[in-house]
């Protein structure tokens, strides 16, 4: 579910594309004479280091005209893609960027910018995947005791009250019943509407009424989601990013700037900005079932209960979208900022709308500082991957 934030200014990219047989780390390539009988070099136990390793779609058993067609739907003009990555077996086999006329928010032509490998993308709700993961984390590292406990533990303000009703699987699974009533504006906010009360946004997710029975209604809630960092912070003890960054991030050499509203709280419904490159490492985490190299970083149970979708809802899990019949689930963002994980054929495929940073260069949500990304003029997932998820065997 991706709500429309404003109305953008629609620019169609010019196409910049870098070679998917350049390495970064040389390996010799496998016989491309015979695809279909060549043993790939690259496999389950392949992990990127400091950089990744770029390989040619056959050294994986992979099609490059079918990878082309994929490329070739998210780079068409009005769809606004910034970045398309392909990995398998833990190398990339592809990845293009494009070339945008660059418009400030009102229009004003800028020149053009040529994104690559080193541009910013943000992920909008991509992010509640992330958070979902180092929640795992922490009950891994029993800071929380069970996720079937009241969210009121770690949340003072809701002691003793009806929200106290409301659990922390509630939360993760957008079941909490709570709205927000008879209050202006919203979470984000805009240049004229201070986000959240004030500000703060951790304040707006507290202050809301249950409207239900928690655990009977899903609802799609950033407030829900927003209200997780703070359980981390009360649990652990330390600030959400750097608890993060500490058990996550720096673990398999994601390098990321987290957003945080007036009042210093992270803005854990969105906003993390990274290179493609670094945020393809956390889908890959997930499509090895929480294991990087010979560590296990998010519990294997975590990720399973995390990617499986909610009985009598069936689309949605912790944080994740779910889809059985394509035996697949992916983190999904605003304007399609998305990571698709196919687990079975150890794909990960990432898609990036334009983005840029508006404001004083700051990440702290306040007046003009905000995100600016223009949505696509038509997306379809299945319609972007299936060409390649259709001829990448399972292994």
């Amino acid at each position: 579910m991706k709500h429309a934030v404003w109305k953008c200014l629609l620019v169609a990219p010019s196409i910049f594309s870098v070679s998917s047989c350049t390495a970064e780390n040389p390996a010799a390539p496998a016989n491309p004479s015979d695809p279909e009988t060549t043993s790939p070099q690259y496999d389950r136990s392949t992990y990127p280091g400091m950089t990744w390793t770029e390989a040619n779609p056959v050294d994986v058993n992979m099609s490059q005209a079918q990878i082309d067609q994929s490329m070739n739907y998210a780079f068409t003009p009005g769809r606004n893609t910034q970045s398309v990555l392909v990995i398998r077996h833990g190398v990339i086999v592809a990845e293009r960027y494009a070339t945008f006329p660059n418009n400030d928010e009102n229009g004003e032509d800028q020149g053009t910018g040529e994104r690559s490998k080193d541009s910013v993308a943000t992920t909008w709700s991509t992010a509640k995947s992330i958070i979902s993961a180092v929640l795992g984390i922490a009950v891994n590292q029993n800071f929380i005791s069970s996720i079937s406990e009241s969210a009121s533990i770690y949340l003072p303000s809701w002691v003793n009250t009806a929200n106290n009703a409301v659990t922390i699987r509630h939360l993760l699974e957008m079941r909490s019943s709570l709205v927000v009533v008879d209050r202006p504006g919203w979470i984000y906010g805009s240049e004229a509407v201070a986000a959240g009360i004030g500000g703060d946004q951790l304040a707006y997710s507290l202050q809301r009424e249950l409207v239900g029975p928690p655990g009977t209604t899903w609802y799609y809630s950033n407030e829900d989601s927003m209200l997780l960092g703070a359980i981390i912070e009360n649990a652990t003890g330390m600030h959400p990013f750097t608890y993060a960054h500490a058990n996550l991030f720096s673990k398999i050499g994601m390098e990321v700037e987290w957003w945080l509203d007036t009042e210093g709280n992270v803005m854990t419904y969105c906003c993390i900005d990274a290179t493609p490159r670094s945020l393809a490492r956390f889908g890959l985490l997930f499509a090895r079932n929480g294991k990087w190299g010979d560590e296990q970083i998010v519990p294997a149970q975590w990720v399973k209960d995390s990617t499986t979708p909610i009985p009598g809802v069936g689309f949605y899990g912790y944080q994740w979208w779910v889809s059985e019949s394509a035996n697949m689930y992916s983190s999904q963002g605003l304007h399609d900022n998305d990571i698709y994980i196919f687990p079975d054929k150890d794909l990960v495929i990432l898609r990036n709308s334009y983005y840029e940073k508006l404001g004083d260069g700051s990440t702290v949500r306040t007046g003009k500082n905000r995100h600016y990304t223009l949505p696509p003029s038509s997306w379809d997932d299945f319609a972007f991957f299936q060409p390649i998820v259709l001829s990448t065997p399972s292994g």
